[in-house]
């Protein structure tokens, strides 16, 4: 996830049981990812919503599944990023789970989504270039 230690947020708990990514593996391949947690989860680098800084990065568009644990950590992300006067918006993809994208031929919910994605980022281009 994207917030160090923010297991207490909403979609950490009502979505802990998530199919494919329960809150329970993220916390296993946060293990994976470092071999000190409690310097880890203080680290931007290893968890961008610890930032104390948020000036300079680029416009971003942040998407999640809200059947997902991690579905919080973008929203906050994107606050953070408004807050510091980066162009940010977020896009939450009701009743879809982690990594619906791989299911976009298969899925109409996940094409529109993935047609969602591909508008956003066309749009975000253009609001970039004329400024």
């Amino acid at each position: 996830g994207l917030g160090g230690d923010a297991f207490d947020l909403e979609s950490y708990q009502c979505n802990a049981d998530a199919p494919l990514l329960t809150t329970a593996d993220i916390l296993f391949y946060r293990t994976m990812r470092s071999d000190d947690m409690t310097a880890a989860v203080s680290d931007p680098e290893f968890y961008p919503l610890v930032a104390d800084d948020f000036i300079g990065l680029p416009p971003t568009i942040a998407f999640s599944a809200d059947i997902d644990p991690l579905r919080d950590d973008a929203k906050l992300y994107v606050e953070k990023l408004t807050a510091a006067g980066i162009l940010a918006q977020w896009h939450n993809e009701i009743g879809l789970p982690h990594d619906y994208l791989r299911a976009r031929h298969s899925s109409a919910k996940a094409r529109q989504s993935f047609k969602h994605i591909c508008e956003a980022i066309v749009e975000l281009s253009d609001t970039t270039l004329e400024t």
